[in-house]
């Protein structure tokens, strides 16, 4: 604060100083020191603030590279899990498949046999008939 400038603020009070009072020399000193006081706090704020702003900075990359490997380590177990029951599935169906083959292959091994019996059968009756017609053909 300017010596001058207090003499005068205290003039309108009704207290007189001279010039060359110490007391205006003390009151700018405190003041000067005041000033400098508040820039050096002012700076140790701004410091604090910037490595604050800089740790939560470091954080949220931390944040994000920690994001991504859960996301792909996530991925690749569901990969591998669907991978397992794709498995499972297609050997299962396989097994129902190839049940199913020699179901199959078992039923037209039978409609062979069956087949095979009927025209015997059928070859039997044709010669029982054509001896009986024979036979009947050499009685008259």
């Amino acid at each position: 604060m300017d010596p001058r400038k207090a003499r005068e603020v205290l003039r309108k009070q009704g207290i007189f100083i001279h010039e060359n009072d110490p007391v205006l020399d003390v009151a700018a000193l405190c003041d000067a020191a005041m000033t400098d006081t508040l820039t050096a706090i002012e700076g140790v704020v701004k410091a604090a603030a910037d490595r604050t702003s800089a740790a939560a900075a470091q954080a949220v990359d931390a944040a994000k590279e920690t994001a991504e490997v859960v996301i792909s380590q996530g991925a690749a177990f569901m990969l591998e899990q669907f991978r397992g029951s794709v498995h499972d599935a297609t050997a299962t169906m396989l097994a129902e498949l190839r049940a199913e083959t020699a179901r199959a292959t078992r039923a037209s091994r039978l409609a062979s046999r069956i087949a095979w019996g009927a025209a015997i059968l059928a070859a039997i009756g044709l010669a029982g008939l054509g001896g009986f017609l024979l036979a009947a053909l050499g009685a008259r």
